[in-house]
Formats: structure tokens, C-alpha cells, sequence
């Protein structure tokens, strides 16, 4: 399904990106992005996806900036989401190792780059963080699923909205 960050919400994304960066160096949380982008850029991006997930399902979104990951983005549903973004639209939902500790449930695909993105489904964490699913892209081992290997986002939906 695809969503569009209005001019507010790119604003938000902008201001939480910068404030969770600077935080986590604070904190002394290694920058751990893959790619050329600067890691400004993979914050602000990651946010509006986060954002974009959170108006689809009329969530909010987590806005912590001060330091480690508290788990996940947003609940949906009852679940603890941790939503993961690529720009590639034919990317696959990636977490690394460090996930297997994380107090998530589910976590959701989104794809694009601002304003507008796809949110393309979700895994529960035990499809995910599953040694069957550690593969290497050239970063290290982490774990990965495939488009095709996502549930289908009305199955959250009815989660999210059991009566409707």
C-alpha cells in the first residue's frame, strides 16, 4: 500500500532524525548504516518510513531520540512493530544479528524515499530471526526474508481492527 509524508510530517521526520543521530553518538551507539548515504539521510529516511507505516495504520510512531533502541516503533494491534526501510523496491526485509534480542513482535517492510513509500508486508520475529534466514549481502551475516516470504498486509489489518 502506498502512503505520502505530507510537508508537516517530512518536517517531524527531519527534526527526529537529526535528534535520534546526535543521540545515539551520545550515547556511543556505533553507526551501523550500509551504503553511501550519509547517516543523516538513513535516519531521516527511516523515520518518514516508520512515519509512513504508523498512517497507515493510524499509529504513532515511537519518538525516541536519546540513545539505544528501545525495541520497537510502534504497536499495532497488540504487537510491538519494528518497521525496516530500503530504497531498493525490490529489497528484501533484512535484521541483523542483534535483533534476536529485541523486544519486537513483528517487523514490516517499507520501501521508497520520501515523501512517498510502499509498505509491502510484514514477518512475525521468529519467521525472521531464524538461522534458516542468515544470509550474507556483503556486510555480514544477517537475517532475511524476500518480498514473497511476507504476510500480506490485510492479515494486520485485522489485527489492528478485529471488530471490522
Amino acid at each position: 500500500m502506498n502512503v505520502t509524508l505530507n510537508d508537516n510530517e517530512l518536517r517531524i521526520a527531519t527534526r527526529i532524525g537529526k535528534l535520534r543521530y546526535w543521540g545515539n553518538r551520545k550515547s556511543g551507539i556505533t553507526d551501523a548504516k550500509i551504503g553511501p548515504q550519509s547517516p543523516e539521510e538513513t535516519d531521516f529516511q527511516g523515520f518518514c518510513a516508520e512515519m509512513a507505516f504508523c498512517k497507515l495504520f493510524n499509529a504513532y510512531p515511537a519518538f525516541d531520540t536519546g540513545g539505544p533502541d528501545k525495541g520497537g516503533d510502534c504497536k499495532v494491534g497488540g504487537f510491538i512493530v519494528d518497521v525496516k526501510w530500503t530504497k531498493y523496491r525490490s529489497g528484501r526485509l533484512l535484521a541483523t544479528q542483534k535483533k534476536i534480542k529485541a523486544h519486537v513482535d513483528i517487523y514490516a517492510l517499507v520501501v521508497g524515499m520520501a515523501p512517498s513509500f510502499s509498505v509491502l508486508g510484514w514477518a512475525l520475529k521468529a519467521d525472521l530471526i531464524d538461522p534458516g534466514t542468515l544470509t550474507d549481502l556483503g556486510h555480514g551475516a544477517g537475517f532475511a526474508l524476500s518480498q514473497e516470504q511476507l504476510y500480506p498486509l490485510d492479515i494486520l489489518f485485522e489485527f489492528d481492527n478485529p471488530t471490522g
